[in-house]
């Protein structure tokens, strides 16, 4: 594993977390974004459309294929830690939970 310093890898997610919500907005906000631009993309494909809490699941999916292909980069888990964080940031009761385009 690469040579971090003493901060665990939740620390560094929630660090990452908080950083990433000043700049991208909550959460919510950007994972619906994401979405809507998703369903858009592969309406002809889905049976139904993707709702914000499939973003997170999609990109723990992707930093773990990327961990299999750099099993050495602890940025990986951070992330994955930072996408679960964000999941559970999209159950508090100020958050809605799907995406709506009007």
């Amino acid at each position: 594993m690469e040579d971090y310093d003493k901060s665990t890898v939740l620390e560094r997610a929630a660090k990452a977390v908080e950083d990433r919500r000043t700049r991208y907005g909550p959460p919510n906000e950007h994972f619906a974004r994401t979405i809507g631009m998703l369903n858009a993309l592969f309406a002809h494909k889905l049976r139904e459309p993707l709702v914000v809490e499939d973003w997170p699941a999609m990109m723990m999916i992707d930093k773990l294929a990327r961990r299999s292909e750099s099993p050495d980069n602890l940025d990986h888990l951070i992330d994955i830690a930072g996408y679960a964080r964000t999941a559970e940031l999209l159950h508090e009761p100020s958050q809605p939970l799907s995406y709506s385009s009007g």
